[in-house]
C-alpha cells in the first residue's frame, strides 16, 4: 500500500465544496459526512505533489486478516509549493513466475486501471512547501 499527497482544487470543489451551494441551498452540513468516506477515482499524475510513501507491504498468499487491521504513521516529502487537498492511496502487486515477474501498478503515475485510486480528502486544504514533510 502506497500514499501520495495531491493538489486538486477542481475535484475538491466538485465533490466537497459543492455542498456549500446546491442550486441556491446551503447544504454545507453534508460536507462532514462526505469527508468521512473515501472517494474511488483516477487521479491525474500532474496532481501529485509529494514523493511516494510505502505504507505497508503484504505477501498476498500469506497475509492474515489480523495483519490487515493496522494504523501506520507516514511522512510525505513535498515536491512542489501548493495546497494539499487530499492523500491518495494505491497499491502495486508483484506476480512472480519461475522466469518472469509482472508488476501491476495502480498509482496516479501509472496508466489507469479499473482499480483506480482511493482518495481521502482533507477537511481543509493544507499549504505545503517544497522539501517540507507532511506527517500523518
Amino acid at each position: 500500500m502506497k500514499l501520495v499527497a495531491v493538489s486538486d482544487e477542481t475535484e475538491r470543489e466538485a465533490r466537497i465544496d459543492f455542498w456549500d451551494n446546491v442550486y441556491g441551498f446551503k447544504m454545507s452540513c453534508m460536507k462532514t459526512e462526505i469527508l468521512k468516506e473515501a472517494s474511488v477515482q483516477c487521479m491525474e499524475e500532474s496532481r501529485v505533489i509529494s514523493s511516494t510513501h510505502t505504507l505497508k507491504e503484504f505477501h498476498l498468499t500469506r497475509v492474515t486478516v489480523a495483519e490487515l487491521q493496522f494504523e501506520e504513521p507516514f511522512q510525505l516529502t513535498i515536491e512542489q509549493d501548493s495546497l494539499c487537498h487530499a492523500i491518495v492511496g494505491f497499491f502495486e502487486a508483484e506476480f512472480e513466475g519461475p522466469q518472469h515477474c509482472e508488476v501491476l501498478k495502480t498509482g496516479p503515475q501509472s496508466p489507469p486501471t479499473h482499480w483506480k485510486q482511493t482518495v481521502f480528502y482533507l477537511q481543509d486544504p493544507i499549504p505545503v512547501q517544497t522539501g517540507k514533510l507532511l506527517n500523518s
